[in-house]
């Protein structure tokens, strides 16, 4: 028998190609033979057909431990900030809504792919006070060490006594800040989790943002807090 898509066994788990499917290979089966009548298993178990390219099922259709999931996330992000605007820098809460877009890259570990964010985004306000922010959301995830590996953000802006206008620019008085970020990644329920953030407002000599974990610069202007994000269809 010959099949349209590359695929191979890992113990009791099958690997399809990026892009493949069960349904690219329709004699395929569980059992030692497949359509020619060789040695099947009893009732066939034919692998149902994945929605999309890189995940690993075990031979009873069930999504593998190891799965990762490209696609669109969404989720939440919350903390506290302390803005040299604001109260003499007395922490407020913020909120905001995490979304991204999870991209599998061409670099495998070992039968694991890598994943790049791409228009990862997170925006939000701060409570009590007129105050909005945005910033991009950047970073790689692991899927062999179900980690997110450089993750940071980066361009983060928030604007104090108005809003952002349509096209972005701040109506306020504006202030900029950068930082890590961090999460593990639950491949059964396909999201971040764990996830950490930390911003300042230090720069150094040079003009470049601080994002060492933890610092948050003179008169600890900065914040932190959690974040996470699910695979939304």
């Amino acid at each position: 028998m010959s099949w349209r898509c590359p695929l191979k066994w890992l113990g009791t788990v099958l690997l399809f190609a990026p892009g493949c499917s069960s349904a690219d290979n329709p004699g395929f089966t569980d059992g030692e033979g497949g359509d020619d009548g060789g040695g099947g298993s009893e009732a066939g178990n034919l692998l149902p057909p994945l929605s999309d390219g890189g995940l690993l099922i075990h031979s009873d259709g069930s999504g593998a431990a190891g799965a990762c999931k490209a696609g669109h996330y969404t989720g939440m992000f919350a903390g506290t900030y302390s803005s040299f605007l604001t109260f003499v820098g007395v922490p407020i809460p913020v909120v905001g809504n995490v979304d991204l877009t999870l991209q599998q890259a061409v670099t495998n570990v070992g039968e694991f792919p890598m994943y790049t964010i791409s228009n990862g985004k997170v925006s939000g306000t701060a409570d009590g006070i007129v105050a909005q922010y945005q910033c991009d959301i950047v970073g790689t995830l692991d899927c062999a060490a179900k980690k997110l590996v450089n993750g940071g953000l980066r361009n983060c802006v928030y604007c104090v006594g108005a809003f952002f206008d349509d096209a972005g620019s701040c109506l306020g008085v504006a202030g900029m800040f950068e930082g890590p970020l961090t999460a593990d990644y639950d491949s059964s329920t396909f999201s971040f989790v764990n996830g950490t953030w930390n911003g300042s407002e230090q720069l150094t000599d040079s003009g470049a943002m601080v994002s060492d974990s933890g610092y948050l610069g003179p008169g600890n202007y900065g914040g932190s807090g959690t974040w996470s994000a699910q695979y939304t269809p």
